[in-house]
């Protein structure tokens, strides 16, 4: 039933020498422009590059270090997505992580605005959730425990940032987990994080119309 090819909504800015250290798909496609097939912790399946190595390679020998990729991978077919995407507790359950451990830029990911809002020591592990209700206290002495782990340590990266291809109304890629550490990093000036692809079910393309307007709202509610 997996037959149809997903696409991400953003193009990254991703290390070209990562880029080809990546096998060569089972349906590698020679030329065209560089994509990247996402892994599936779950399925065992690394990230494998699904077309352009051509094109990676000369950039390379031109004395680029980074090269703009999209990713792809097969899924539900966006009619059947949108009904998933509705409700939050089903489309979870077709969450894929992830496997290769990317290096971008801050700046390149602050540049996406993949952000879902701010998460500052303010308002730090506020969840609406009760369930992870802490208190103002908690709450605070966890942020300064990163925040001073990140300061002293540099990030680390056996803990990736995570970012949901096709996330939000199954439309547009977004952060998943990382919003503190993402603000930590602007306020201390690290330059490179790792960053780890999961994937969603995607939604039928006019639902990145309805993306934009609900986004434009969220912003004029902060």
């Amino acid at each position: 039933m997996k037959k149809y090819l997903a696409c991400s909504s953003e193009t990254y800015l991703l290390p070209i020498a990562e880029l080809l250290l990546l096998e060569k798909n089972a349906g590698y496609a020679a030329g065209g422009e560089p994509l990247v097939m996402a892994g599936s912790l779950k399925e065992k399946q690394k990230e494998t590059l699904f077309s352009g190595a051509e094109a990676l390679e000369k950039a390379q020998a031109a004395g680029e270090e980074y090269y703009p990729v999209r990713f792809v991978y097969y899924t539900y077919r966006p009619l059947l997505g949108f009904f998933i995407n509705l409700l939050k507790p089903l489309k979870r359950r077709f969450y894929r992580e992830g496997i290769v451990r990317f290096h971008m830029r801050l700046k390149d990911i602050l540049a996406m605005k993949l952000k879902r809002g701010v998460r500052d020591e303010g308002n730090a592990y506020n969840w609406t959730n009760k369930r992870w209700a802490m208190s103002l206290e908690e709450r605070h002495k966890r942020y300064d425990t990163l925040y001073q782990s990140l300061k002293q340590n540099g990030y680390d990266d056996k803990s990736p940032i995570f970012v949901m291809i096709n996330r939000n109304l199954g439309a547009r890629d977004q952060l998943f987990q990382g919003h503190h550490r993402l603000n930590i990093c602007e306020e201390l000036g690290i330059e490179k994080l790792s960053v780890c692809f999961w994937t969603s079910v995607p939604s039928p393309r006019f639902m990145a119309f309805f993306e934009k307007i609900v986004s434009k709202i969220r912003g004029m509610r902060k």
